[in-house]
């Protein structure tokens, strides 16, 4: 699961914080606060946190067209499918070892977008 993080001083030390109280080590309260970051918690969860890419839509952009979804009964916000199609043909750009991959999830997303 992607967690898009907005890339703020206070979001960053909640993020960071929430980390080390999952014992999740190594995150300073500046850790989130660069765009362009895609940090990996697969080790204990399966998750990245990434922060949006520079020239990409900013996190309000993508917050602003976003549905309001569930997960494990939680309220969350869910990015649209053109948001999601967006961000991936970015990290296309960006991630060599995982191309094919991003090219997939691009075709589904656009296969089912109304």
């Amino acid at each position: 699961m992607d967690l898009l993080v907005e890339p703020t001083a206070g979001n960053s030390a909640r993020v960071s914080g929430v980390l080390a109280s999952f014992r999740i080590p190594g995150h300073s309260a500046g850790s989130f606060t660069r765009l362009g970051l895609q940090v990996s918690i697969k080790k204990h969860y399966y998750a990245e946190l990434l922060t949006p890419q520079q020239g990409s839509a900013s996190f309000a952009e993508v917050e602003a067209g976003a549905i309001d979804a569930r997960l494990f009964n939680i309220p969350v916000w869910l990015a649209s499918v053109s948001a999601l199609i967006s961000m991936k043909k970015q990290a296309i750009a960006f991630a060599e070892g995982q191309r094919e991959k991003h090219l997939r999830d691009v075709a589904l997303l656009e296969a089912r977008a109304v």
